[in-house]
């Protein structure tokens, strides 16, 4: 955020804050010698997957360094957004779909977790001078081999295949490292698709009930929609038998209405306990 607002460079402050982060990986190297120990996962694949965590966090830092100090630094800014691509893909090779392993599974799942969300910050941090560049390749011949581009993999990155399959739970979903690096940049292309298209067209409010409703319903949405889709499956899907089609039509709509409703009884006895100001 520092370099976001064009604070300079300062040994005495970055550098404190350059060793909060080292520390903390410090301290995420604990699970990987006294809590992933079965089969020595965590020496052999978690502390790994740590250290290549720390080098992308590294690069995140390099490019930030080079957006403001840099002539083409909005092209920086625009490269950015493959750090986290490539970092997936890093963060790949130590990923296993070995079962019965679920704790590993879950820490392994955190620095992937860690790369989206550190990912998400400097996209907004630096939205700006990422727009102006997205816009300027927007105008040259750029503009369509990138369209060409973007469908091919979209194609190649969509899940075809029935094996080498991993637990629903763990991302990535597969085993084979090729697959997973296609399945990860998947992802990134929707995140991309997905965060670019809604600050396009969806970026104001357009009424403020609904603005409210929706924005603060979202992590809700995120942390409880699984548990209502297997409520609705076991519940109304099963016992009906109701085919494929109607039942992701029927889990898409109730599944959404049962969030959107007990975020609002929710977010009543909330607001009676910490009232709004």
């Amino acid at each position: 955020m520092r370099r976001a607002n064009k604070i300079p460079f300062s040994a005495r402050d970055d550098g404190n804050i350059i060793l909060l982060q080292v520390v903390i990986f410090a301290i995420w190297c604990y699970p990987c010698f006294y809590m992933d120990t079965t089969m020595n996962y965590g020496a052999r694949y978690l502390f790994p997957s740590v250290c290549t965590l720390a080098c992308i966090f590294f690069v995140f830092y390099t490019f930030q360094l080079m957006i403001y100090n840099t002539e083409n630094g909005d092209k920086w800014a625009l490269a950015m957004k493959f750090v986290g691509v490539l970092g997936s893909c890093a963060l790949n090779l130590w990923k296993t779909q070995t079962p019965d392993m679920p704790l590993h599974h879950v820490l392994m799942m955190i620095n992937y977790d860690a790369v989206f969300f550190s990912q998400g910050v400097v996209d907004q941090a630096y939205w700006r001078p990422m727009l102006r560049a997205r816009n300027s390749a927007g105008k040259t011949a750029w503009a369509p081999i990138c369209v060409v581009l973007g469908i091919l993999l979209y194609a190649l990155s969509s899940p075809q295949n029935y094996s080498q399959t991993g637990f629903l739970f763990f991302y990535p979903l597969y085993s084979d490292y090729t697959i997973q690096c296609l399945y990860t940049t998947g992802t990134w292309m929707w995140v991309f698709f997905i965060s670019w298209s809604m600050q396009h067209i969806a970026n104001k409010k357009f009424n403020e009930t609904a603005y409210k409703l929706l924005a603060g319903s979202s992590l809700y949405a995120y942390l409880s929609h699984y548990f209502f889709i297997i409520m609705i499956a076991v519940l109304v899907v099963r016992p009906y038998k109701i085919s494929f089609v109607p039942a992701l039509i029927l889990e898409i709509l109730l599944t959404n209405l049962a969030i959107l409703i007990s975020y609002v009884i929710l977010n009543f006895f909330y607001e009676l306990v910490f009232p709004p100001k």
